[in-house]
């Protein structure tokens, strides 16, 4: 049925330069910015702005420093249950490719998917078994659908010192995906964000020539007398050595021979610059779906609205990226009856992450438990903890008593004479009764 799906389409024609269909490499060719500003969005510019940088190295190292490993669905238990003896735990929970560790793969794959999209090549054995994980730059990637409707990944470029030039279908290809409106790619950040990108970077090349190079004249020295050129070149260098520069910041100018000194630069504040910096806190969080005191944007902070949006970015931040990976690895490195039947998949580990508030987890536990609202197994399922053969069992607080049990134990209590038991120097009055 797909070639229902797809207008059908000749092959495209080799590209060896720019193409000039392309708004983008025409702007390269002529050395012009789309953005109509003389600051080039690219991958690169984008970091090189700090808030971007701190969203984007946030959240990929905070999936990268997650546990990755392979379960199965242990049915007699109803739990989850370590699959460590599974070929594919040592590629994805430790070492996907010689090269690099698991965290450092799973940093740029997610880094790389922040700006639209991460790829990663899967190498195969002879039995069609996964066993490494090859990054690739998304630069180097394109895709294409071909008449009977396929998709192919092409690869191109040098890559590893190496000239690639490949054609991979989808199975051989892991992509995480950013936004997508598609579900094929997902949309770049440097051309959907050019305009706010394009003014953070603005603002942030601005305050630099601001302090550095003197983009503004900061005041006027003036007489009423008459000076020649070398007087006014003495006193040009001799009120510039003295009073200019970070290090004379703050210091009382003392001048004399009727000369003064006017201001008509302004200050940073006059000048905008620490709106404009905080503003682009402000663009990177909503881009990056951040928290903006994660990016360190204090200016509104408050404890609880820091606490609420910390559980907030940990519910939903970080399920985002995770459940993609999940999926991509579970559809494309395991069987389809390993995954279909549950007996192999991947999964990520929030436990860490969960009891980052150990007090509040604690006082969860204890009291859904003692109350009788939560078996012991519940929670221990939601750490992905083995389940425990008495832990079915739902408990209230006198003495941590079955729920089942609590009549019984009245009935032990009301006893022999008709008298409740009551207790000597420790010793239980009273006759047990059977029940």
């Amino acid at each position: 049925m797909w070639p229902f799906f797809y207008t059908k389409k000749s092959k495209p024609a080799e590209s060896r330069g720019t193409s000039l269909a392309n708004p983008a490499g025409i702007a390269q060719l002529l050395g012009y910015s789309l953005s109509g500003t003389s600051v080039a969005v690219t991958d690169k510019t984008v970091l090189g702005l700090s808030p971007a940088w701190a969203a984007i190295r946030l959240l990929s190292e905070t999936v990268a420093s997650m546990d990755l490993g392979v379960y199965s669905w242990d049915e007699s238990n109803e739990g989850y249950k370590s699959n460590y003896g599974h070929p594919l735990n040592a590629l994805i929970s430790s070492r996907p490719h010689p090269h690099y560790s698991k965290f450092d793969f799973l940093q740029a794959l997610v880094a790389n998917a922040c700006l639209g999209n991460g790829y990663a090549r899967i190498h195969r054995d002879a039995d069609f078994r996964p066993y490494a994980l090859e990054l690739l730059p998304p630069s180097s990637v394109t895709q294409e659908i071909d008449d009977r409707g396929e998709l192919y990944y092409i690869v191109q470029g040098v890559i590893g010192q190496k000239v690639v030039n490949l054609r991979l279908l989808p199975y051989e290809i892991i992509h995480i995906k950013g936004v997508t409106f598609n579900g094929l790619t997902g949309e770049r950040i440097t051309l959907v964000h050019r305009e706010n990108i394009s003014s953070s970077l603005a603002a942030q090349k601005y305050a630099d020539t601001y302090f550095n190079k003197g983009a503004h004249l900061s005041g006027v020295v003036s007489t009423d007398m008459t000076l020649d050129k070398e007087q006014r070149e003495n006193a040009k260098d001799a009120f510039r050595d003295a009073y200019s520069g970070m290090e004379n910041v703050g210091k009382t100018a003392i001048l004399d021979s009727g000369l003064k000194y006017t201001r008509i630069g302004s200050t940073p504040q006059e000048a905008a610059l620490i709106d404009f910096r905080n503003l682009s806190v402000e663009e990177s969080s909503r881009i990056f779906k951040v928290p903006v005191h994660m990016l360190s944007g204090m200016h509104r902070a408050t404890f609880n609205n820091i606490e609420q949006q910390s559980l907030e970015f940990r519910q939903y931040g970080l399920p985002t990226w995770t459940e993609k990976i999940e999926q991509e690895f579970n559809y494309k490195l395991f069987t389809t009856k390993e995954f279909a039947r549950r007996r192999a998949f991947s999964m990520f580990d929030y436990t860490q992450i969960q009891m980052a508030d150990t007090t509040a987890t604690a006082a969860l536990i204890s009291a859904g438990v003692q109350n009788g609202i939560f078996t012991a197994n519940e929670f221990r399922k939601r750490f992905k903890l083995p389940q425990d053969p008495d832990g079915n069992r739902l408990y209230i607080q006198k003495n941590m008593t079955p729920v089942d049990r609590v009549d019984d134990e009245i009935d032990k209590q009301i006893s022999g004479d008709g008298q409740t038991d009551n207790t000597n120097n420790g010793d239980a009055q009273g006759t047990e009764t059977g029940g």
